[in-house]
């Protein structure tokens, strides 16, 4: 206890301050803005003195520029692409429905055909050497004749091709 006592005596006492000086707020912000632009400036200029270093700037404008030249290039090619794909879609379009029509038309024609076949009767089916083969149709059974080729036909020959055709003579006779 003493030795504090003796220490107080012997040395300046006096209660703990700041020294400061007194610098107007706006100022000091000012300062710092300051400091922290120069920083920064400093920063930058170290950022591109470092990429001017390294090389990393060289090529990078006319690889740019080549790029830009690129993309428009695939770009033109791309409408093309698309243009060429749209008239192929038309086109196929347009194909298909000819085809359908074609096939709609092939059905009604062979309708036709079979009317006009029933409508007929005889129609020539083949021809071997001088003879001609007519057949016809119907629901219950196929008639076939086999005709000679001639211009005249002998009147048995024609009595055989009746026979075979299924035709009464006397529907013949009135037909001619």
């Amino acid at each position: 206890m003493r030795w504090k006592l003796l220490q107080r005596r012997l040395s300046v006492s006096a209660p703990r301050m700041i020294v400061r000086s007194h610098l107007p707020w706006p100022l000091r912000w000012a300062v710092a803005a300051l400091m922290f632009g120069f920083s920064a400036a400093i920063a930058l200029w170290a950022f591109e003195f470092g990429k001017s270093i390294a090389g990393l700037d060289r090529d990078a404008k006319a690889e740019l520029v080549s790029l830009r030249t690129e993309v428009a290039q695939l770009r033109s090619e791309s409408e093309r692409a698309t243009s060429v794909a749209n008239t192929a879609d038309s086109l196929l379009k347009t194909e298909r429905a000819t085809q359908e029509r074609l096939a709609q038309q092939v059905r009604q024609l062979e309708a036709e055909k079979q009317a006009l076949q029933g409508d007929l009767g005889f129609f020539e089916a083949s021809q071997k050497g001088s003879h001609v083969k007519f057949v016809r149709q119907s629901l219950q059974a196929v008639d076939t004749a086999i005709v000679p080729k001639k211009h005249e036909i002998p009147v048995g020959t024609l009595r055989s091709i009746l026979t075979q055709a299924h035709i009464d003579p006397d529907d013949w006779e009135k037909l001619g």
